[in-house]
C-alpha cells in the first residue's frame, strides 16, 4: 500500500564529502569488477569452446588473442558501459561468470562439480536483480539442463542457487512494494 510506497521513495538529500568519495569509489570498483569478470569469462570460454586449440603459450599467439579480445571489447557496448557506472557491466560480468561455471560443470573436471551450478545460478540471479532480461537466461539454462540427460543431475543444485539469491530479492520487494517481483 501507501506505506510501502513511502519507504521506497525516501531519499537522502544530503551526502557528506566522505560519502561522495565512498560512493564514487564503490561505483568504480563495481564497474571494474564487472569488466574483469567479463574479460575473464570471455577468455576462458573462448579457450574452452574451441576443442582444436590449446591455451596459448607462445607470445605471438598471446598477442593475437589479446588483440582479438580488445577488438571484441571495443566492438561491443562493454567499452562504453565500463566508462560510467551502469548496471549492464556488472550484470554482464555476473552472467559471464555464471556461464563459465556452468561450462566447467559440463566438463566435469572440477572438484565440487555439484556446487558449480549452484554458484552459477547464484551469480546469474544476482544479475537478474539488476537486469530483468537475465531471467530469460536463467530459464534457458534450466531448460537446457532439463533437456540434456547428462545434465539433469545438476538441475537441483542450479535451482537451489537461484532460490538462495532470489529469496532476499523477493522479501525486499515485498517489503517495499507489497509484491515479490519488481514493479
Amino acid at each position: 500500500g501507501h506505506a510501502s510506497d513511502a519507504r521506497a521513495n525516501e531519499v537522502v538529500t544530503e551526502i557528506s564529502p566522505e560519502g561522495r568519495v565512498a560512493g564514487i569509489t564503490i561505483s568504480a570498483v563495481l564497474v571494474v569488477s564487472g569488466v574483469v569478470l567479463i574479460a575473464a569469462g570471455w577468455d576462458e570460454l573462448w579457450r574452452l569452446c574451441d576443442p582444436a586449440s590449446e591455451p596459448c603459450t607462445h607470445s605471438a599467439g598471446a598477442l593475437v588473442e589479446g588483440r582479438l579480445a580488445a577488438a571484441a571489447g571495443l566492438a561491443s557496448p562493454l567499452f562504453f558501459y565500463s566508462l560510467t557506472f551502469w548496471e549492464h557491466t556488472l550484470a554482464a560480468g555476473l552472467c559471464s561468470g555464471g556461464l563459465l561455471l556452468l561450462h566447467r560443470s559440463r566438463l566435469g573436471k572440477t572438484m565440487g562439480i555439484r556446487c558449480l551450478p549452484l554458484a552459477a545460478a547464484f551469480l546469474m540471479s544476482l544479475a537478474a536483480w539488476m537486469r530483468g532480461e537475465v531471467f530469460f537466461l536463467l530459464i534457458a539454462c534450466g531448460l537446457a539442463m532439463l533437456t540434456l540427460r547428462s545434465h539433469r543431475r545438476l538441475l537441483p543444485s542450479f535451482i537451489l542457487g537461484f532460490g538462495i539469491a532470489m529469496l532476499p530479492y523477493a522479501v525486499l520487494n515485498h517489503y517495499f512494494y507489497a509484491m515479490v517481483a519488481s514493479p
